[in-house]
C-alpha cells in the first residue's frame, strides 16, 4: 500500500565515498545523529553483491536532511570521509545543467504536467 509522500521531497540524501564495509545499518546509525532516519540503503552490484560505494538516506523531514548535510558531510564513517548531498529525484549524481535543461524540455513536449494548457494558443 502506497502512502502519498510529502510534496517536493528534499528529505532524501545521496551519500558518497562509502567504505565497502558499510552496510545500511551502519549508514542509518551514523545518520541518526542528525534526525529521524526513515530509510537507509547502500547500493550494491546485483551480480557480485559488492557495495558500489554510495547510498541513500531518507529522513522524516527535509529540515532533518538539511541538518544532516551540514553536520555529517565530510565526517568519517568506517574510516572513510563521506560526501553528503541532496538526492535529486533519485538520480545517482548531479547531472550537468545541459542535460537537465534538455530533460525539462522533453517533459514539456510530452505534456506530463501540461494538461491545463490547450494546444491552440
Amino acid at each position: 500500500g502506497g502512502g502519498g509522500g510529502g510534496g517536493g521531497g528534499g528529505s532524501r540524501l545521496w551519500v558518497g565515498n562509502l567504505s565497502w564495509d558499510t552496510d545500511w545499518r551502519a549508514l542509518k546509525d551514523h545518520f541518526r545523529q542528525a534526525g529521524n532516519v526513515t530509510r537507509a540503503d547502500v547500493a550494491t552490484h546485483e551480480d557480485s553483491g559488492r557495495a558500489k560505494g554510495w547510498g541513500t538516506v531518507e529522513y522524516s523531514s527535509p529540515a532533518e536532511a538539511m541538518n544532516a548535510i551540514s553536520s555529517l558531510s565530510n565526517t568519517q564513517l568506517d574510516g572513510r570521509v563521506i560526501e553528503v548531498r541532496e538526492d535529486r529525484e533519485g538520480k545517482q549524481a548531479a547531472a550537468p545543467e545541459r542535460y537537465e535543461r534538455r530533460e525539462r524540455d522533453e517533459r514539456r513536449e510530452r505534456g506530463e504536467r501540461g494538461d491545463r494548457y490547450e494546444r491552440g494558443e
